[in-house]
């Protein structure tokens, strides 16, 4: 008895992850999520290498970014959630922000640095 509720708790939980989430109507054009997605890890950036005390709160600065384009909470929710459930589209949208921050940089920020090998992968 206990194999047969396992293997069914197994089916479901993998049916539940295999649904594909429905388009919602209002979804962000891809070229606007980058843009918010790469104004808030600027804002994170300044906010962790700069100690002031006129930067806004983090949730603020987040309600500003979305203003800036002209996008709700709760769009940018719906919108988010449909660009993760697919991870291989998502990495892509991730590297799209890269890119644009890259972009911005001076050519001397983007040489790459000699990492040092006796540091374990988490702490380089």
């Amino acid at each position: 008895m206990k194999k047969l509720i396992i293997y069914s708790l197994m089916f479901f939980t993998f049916l539940a992850c295999n649904k594909e989430m429905e388009k919602p109507e209002d979804l962000i054009p891809r070229e606007t999520m980058v843009s918010i997605l790469k104004d808030v890890y600027v804002f994170k950036q300044v906010k962790n290498y700069r100690v002031a005390k006129d930067l806004p709160a983090e949730e603020e600065a987040n309600v500003e970014v979305l203003r800036k384009h002209n996008v709700s909470l709760d769009q940018f929710k719906r919108s988010y959630q449909y660009y993760i459930i697919d991870n291989a589209a998502y990495d892509v949208l991730l590297d799209e922000v890269k890119k644009e921050l890259e972009a911005e940089l001076p050519p001397e920020a983007l040489e790459t640095k000699e990492v040092d090998k006796t540091l374990p992968p988490s702490a380089q």
